[in-house]
Formats: structure tokens, C-alpha cells, sequence
């Protein structure tokens, strides 16, 4: 599969990183470039991304949970969405957040 990856996630990605969404996309049962289109369309692939219209943060762009709150809440646990923005790419993408 990792040969199969469209230069512009190379220019983007280092060989781990490619792994660990390849990982997490099998474990789900899609295919690892749908998530990476996500990340790419939606962030740019980068977790400190932030959209100035909605604040959503992040790789994959979470959103708070309703207007007047600052959090989003993942698997029943609240995460600041500052919080979420300062995580790692692989906090944002695998147990960190449990989100996938």
C-alpha cells in the first residue's frame, strides 16, 4: 500500500506516519488514502490547523460540541479544543483522542 501513495502525502508525511494512518484505516476497514484526503482537504495535514470561521482544529478539523462551548467531547470524555490543537499527530489520529 505505502507504495501506492500520491506524492503530495509523501511531501507531507514521513514513512511512520503513512503506517499509523494505514493502521488506523485498516483497523476501521477503509482505505488509508480516504483518510488522508480527509486530512489533507480539511487541514492540510497539519494538527495545528484552524479554520477562522468555525475554530475547528486540528488534522481532521474537530468541532466543539454547540456554539458557547470551547470542547468536544470524544467517547464521553472532554477535550478542550486548545488542547486538541497542541496534540501530537499521533495523539489527534490514534489513542490519544480514541476517536478512530
Amino acid at each position: 500500500m505505502e507504495s501506492n501513495i500520491p506524492s503530495i502525502f509523501k511531501a507531507k508525511l514521513n514513512d511512520s506516519k503513512i503506517s499509523k494512518i494505514i493502521s488506523v484505516a485498516e483497523k476501521l476497514g477503509f482505505n488509508p488514502l480516504w483518510l488522508m484526503f480527509v486530512m489533507h482537504f480539511e487541514s492540510g495535514i497539519s494538527t495545528t490547523a484552524t479554520n477562522p470561521v468555525s475554530g475547528s482544529v486540528g488534522l481532521i478539523q474537530f468541532t466543539r460540541d454547540k456554539a458557547g462551548v470551547s470542547y468536544k467531547t470524544i467517547n464521553g470524555k472532554r477535550y478542550e479544543l486548545s488542547v486538541i490543537k497542541n496534540m501530537t499527530f499521533n495523539e489527534q489520529i490514534g489513542p490519544g483522542l480514541r476517536v478512530l
